[in-house]
């Protein structure tokens, strides 16, 4: 299709998402913590041979981090250096390796902060994903009891009937004398003993 040289070209939808990094969970970041306190002790210490081994562990790790989590490694998941390409990025990362001795700790920090909204997003698309299966074979919600006023099913735990939007929460009570609060079916009142009205039914929202 030819456009027309009178009107400029339409800029292309962006359909790309946000990234996800890598869901830590805090148990591993504090392992990470742990490594990574164990092999600066095995650097600085004076064995030839332990600090080599600690040397070979920092690279172990830094290759563990890099693998979950790339370039987000170096962009602490997304919080400075956005703007940058990726390439970028990545030569930052290889002229300034050596900075990731102390990089990581800044790093570490950021990570264990997002498991709490990791934690709560893993739970959310859980309880999605229970809904969707449940969808897809067909599965009714729970019932219990009928409405008060259509007299259809109510589903479990529901507030508010699906069929008339009648407000199924009871009021509370209002001691005529005392003015004390109490349960929507008490008789008496706690407060001054005082007998209690009937309650009358709710009336049903409107739809």
């Amino acid at each position: 299709m030819q456009t027309s040289p009178l009107l400029p070209p339409v800029a292309p939808t962006s359909t790309s998402q946000p990234r996800r990094y890598y869901r830590y969970r805090l148990g591993v970041v504090g392992a990470l913590v742990l490594t990574y306190v164990v092999w600066w002790v095995m650097i600085v210490s004076r064995g030839e041979i332990i600090g080599d081994l600690g040397v070979a562990i920092f690279f172990a790790e830094i290759a563990l981090v890099f693998v979950l989590d790339g370039t987000g490694v170096v962009t602490l998941r997304g919080r400075i250096l956005t703007r940058l390409p990726k390439p970028v990025i990545v030569v930052l990362a290889v002229v300034f390796f050596w900075l990731l001795l102390f990089w990581l700790v800044p790093y570490f920090i950021v990570a264990a902060l997002d498991t709490r909204g990791s934690a709560a997003e893993l739970s959310a698309e859980r309880a999605q994903h229970i809904a969707s299966l449940e969808g897809e074979l067909g599965i009714l919600p729970s019932t219990e009891g009928t409405c008060p006023n259509c007299h259809r099913p109510l589903q479990l735990g529901s507030e508010f009937c699906a069929y008339c939007g009648t407000d199924l929460t009871p009021a509370l009570q209002v001691c005529p004398v005392c003015h004390a609060r109490t349960f929507p079916d008490a008789q008496w009142c706690p407060e001054c003993g005082a007998a209690l009205p009937p309650s009358s039914a709710k009336s049903a929202k409107p739809s």
